[in-house]
């Protein structure tokens, strides 16, 4: 979008060839950073989730809400976080 052009082509992420609608603007090089979610859990987390996982981990750094620090994590009683996702 920055150069001026467009970011819809063909549909790579699944086998479009039978949909109305083969093109679309896919997300590439996108990887959920370390700190947004416990490698234990990173199995079960969803592509559109990551994406929801690390918008949120920008906004609490840009924010000034975290630093990095897992020393200190934010008081559970006074900071949350809800999430809805839905898929289909």
């Amino acid at each position: 979008m920055l150069a001026g052009e467009g970011g819809a082509r063909a549909i790579t992420r699944f086998d479009a060839r039978t949909w109305p609608v083969t093109f679309m603007c896919e997300v590439d090089g996108f990887t959920l950073p370390a700190e947004a979610a416990d490698p234990a859990w990173r199995a079960f987390i969803n592509r559109p989730s990551s994406f929801g996982l690390a918008a949120a981990l920008e906004a609490m750094t840009d924010s000034g809400l975290y630093h990095g620090d897992v020393e200190a994590p934010l008081d559970p009683d006074r900071f949350g976080v809800s999430i809805g996702a839905s898929i289909g």
